[in-house]
């Protein structure tokens, strides 16, 4: 009984002990259909990578944000914001393409390795706007049980909030302009 007791507990300490240094997956991917021309879509986007408190976009009670604004190299900080304490991280644009996407990418400190990538695509009506991205961590940071357990939801259902608050406000010609020259 005690070999069979001690057998278990090795087991399922090798279990955790594996689980525990396996890489694990976070991966999201939102997409909202907006009547913004991509060009305002992008101007809205940057000024919030600028300066988030500045921004109607952003989600001010859950991160701010500050650069010098979305081009490859740059470093964006962002501060997050929990019940309990801010937390600030740092990332770098390491792909842009003016009006159409950048991506982004956490520095080497950060708990979460991986990128994301936002896309602004043209439709008949305006655009498009796709956020998603996948990350990788180790054990289990704080960082990944407060991306999972809350900000994702809230800072996705949040953006989507803001941008059908500021679209209805932009004037006809704004929402349109783009589809001139395409």
């Amino acid at each position: 009984m005690k070999k069979r007791t001690l057998l278990l507990g090795a087991a399922l300490a090798a279990g955790i002990t594996y689980w525990w240094k396996k890489p694990k997956e976070i991966s999201f991917d939102y997409t909202f259909k907006t009547n913004f021309s991509p060009t305002v879509l992008w101007t809205y986007i940057e000024e919030a990578f600028r300066n988030s408190k500045e921004s109607e976009l952003w989600i001010q009670h859950l991160e701010e944000l500050e650069s010098t604004g979305i081009v490859a190299g740059n470093k964006v900080m962002a501060i997050y914001k929990t019940p309990l304490f801010a937390k600030v991280h740092h990332y770098y644009i390491t792909e842009a393409n003016y009006g159409k996407y950048f991506v982004y990418e956490p520095i080497a400190k950060h708990p979460l390795k991986g990128r994301a990538i936002v896309e602004i695509t043209p439709t008949k009506r305006g655009c498009n706007l796709r956020w998603r991205g996948k990350y990788y961590f180790k054990g289990m940071p704080l960082a990944a049980i407060y991306l999972v357990g809350y900000f994702e939801k809230a800072f996705f259902k949040g953006l989507q909030e803001n941008l059908y608050k500021i679209e209805p406000r932009m004037p006809q010609n704004m929402q349109v302009i783009d589809r001139i020259y395409d």
